[in-house]
């Protein structure tokens, strides 16, 4: 190659990179974009999609005339004994059967989009084969100079339809393409959709805790105000007396367990049931047992048994007494305990949202990552028509 022959060349090269365009579209625009290609290449597809249905149609045509051909086979001509006669005759008119079903699914096989042609084409030849090989090996031993047209038919069919295929090759890298995004912009689609829907969750759970946070606030600020008063103050004070008394009630009844000799009163009473059975009853659970009759039994087993219990009644008195003034001790609910019930129930629900609020969150971000590798995507098969998505 001489000197100008170089310069030239390098022109060339440099001509074509300028003429190179790079197109820029932004995301929001894209689905209009798809549209627009789409609808820019919907003329030439169809010609293209016309060209191949006709060839597939022209070869359906010619394997009907060859079928008709396999079918004027005379078999009584060939000499070949009866028995191998039948299996070739037998195995044909499968072979026969199984192009018919071919010439079928040819005729309504109707291409729509120019997207895996060849892989389509062939998908239907594979299966043929598949079902129609042992005939077709079966019945070629004696007939196959019969059954040759029908590959050569083929052959020249597959020339065509790679040709064609080879024409259009930038037509079907943008069907491809345009098929795939549309694809993927529906996925994403789908993919906002949900995370609206989180969002707006979201947005829901947020403004319950608000509104909880709000209550929270309202129900603290009424705790200072019963704290502070003096209603509060005084229903304190009794707790507290009743609480002093419900402890002296209990020393009380201790200290009178400690003054009953029930030694004294099993060895008394030991023959007699019923009696021996009260002894037991308050010597078991002496508390219960005086609760439940207020010493009265106590009394009766001490002055039958002729027991001094001076001390044990002057004891059954005070602690009567005692048990008088807390019986008749009136208590008002306490509001503050109320409240602070209250608040616990408001934390906990506010714990409760915000768990869900964070397992919502992790749901968005989730299909966010999804949106952006799908993106990713689609991005990477825009740059091989020279389009760079922003």
């Amino acid at each position: 190659m001489g000197f100008l022959d170089s310069l030239k060349s390098i022109l060339k090269s440099k001509t074509e990179l300028e003429e190179k365009v790079i197109e820029t579209i932004k995301s929001t625009d894209l689905k209009k974009w798809i549209q627009g290609r789409k609808k820019d290449i919907a003329t030439e597809e169809a010609e293209f999609l016309a060209r191949i249905n006709t060839r597939i149609n022209q070869l359906a045509d010619e394997l009907e005339k060859e079928v008709a051909e396999l079918k004027e086979i005379d078999f009584d001509n060939l000499k070949i004994e009866k028995r191998t006669k039948f299996i070739t005759g037998v195995n044909l008119d499968k072979y026969i059967d199984h192009l018919k079903n071919l010439i079928e699914t040819l005729r309504n096989l109707d291409l729509t989009t120019s997207a895996d042609i060849m892989v389509t084409i062939t998908k239907v030849f594979n299966e043929f084969d598949q079902k129609a090989m042992k005939n077709f090996q079966k019945a070629s031993f004696f007939v196959g100079h019969k059954l040759g047209d029908i590959g050569i038919s083929t052959a020249r069919f597959f020339k065509d339809i790679k040709q064609l295929i080879s024409a259009n090759e930038t037509l079907i890298k943008n069907t491809k393409m345009i098929q795939f995004v549309g694809s993927r912009l529906d996925e994403i689609d789908n993919l906002e959709k949900t995370a609206q829907e989180f969002t707006s969750q979201k947005a829901s759970f947020e403004k319950e805790v608000s509104k909880l946070e709000d209550e929270k606030k309202r129900v603290t600020k009424e705790i200072d105000t019963v704290k502070n008063s003096k209603t509060y103050a005084k229903e304190t004070q009794k707790r507290e007396d009743l609480e002093k008394d419900k402890t002296e009630l209990t020393k009380n009844i201790y200290k009178l367990r400690t003054l009953i000799d029930f030694k004294l009163l099993a060895n008394t009473f030991h023959s007699n049931p019923k009696q021996i059975a009260i002894v037991r009853e308050y010597k078991a659970n002496f508390e219960a047992a005086f609760q439940r009759d207020a010493g009265r039994k106590l009394i009766s087993l001490l002055e039958e048994a002729k027991v001094n219990h001076g001390n044990v009644l002057d004891s059954i008195n005070k602690i009567t007494a005692t048990q008088q003034k807390i019986d008749n001790t009136l208590i008002e609910p306490d509001r503050v305990n109320e409240l602070n019930h209250a608040i616990g129930d408001i934390t906990r629900k506010i714990e409760e949202i915000t768990s869900k609020t964070e397992l919502e969150q992790k749901k968005y971000d989730k299909f966010q990552a999804n949106r952006e590798r799908v993106l990713s995507l689609v991005r990477e098969k825009l740059a091989e028509i020279d389009v760079v998505l922003e």
